[in-house]
């Protein structure tokens, strides 16, 4: 996202089959970024679980509900953005 966007360098994008999942996935990442001393500046969404966001500056984590992701299709809105497909 550098140089796209002021909002972060970089959007971390992912999605899961449930709110549930979501909910998961969330708390997870603030767990383990909490250990290493990384707190989130924000976190919108969370009790719905459809579509959290996690804001750590720098880095934004995007988890949506699958049909949410290609509703919204940030993906397509910073299409010239540099990509990394993580598996």
């Amino acid at each position: 996202m550098r140089g796209h966007t002021s909002v972060a360098d970089y959007f971390v994008i992912c999605s899961v089959q449930s709110e549930r999942q979501s909910r998961a996935v969330a708390g997870h990442l603030r767990d383990v970024l909490a250990q290493a001393g990384v707190r989130p500046q924000g976190v919108e969404g969370e009790q719905t679980g459809a579509w959290v966001v996690l804001d750590y500056g720098d880095i934004v984590v995007h988890i949506f509900l699958s049909h949410l992701r290609s509703y919204y299709d940030i993906d397509g809105l910073w299409a010239d953005a540099q990509r990394a497909v993580i598996d």
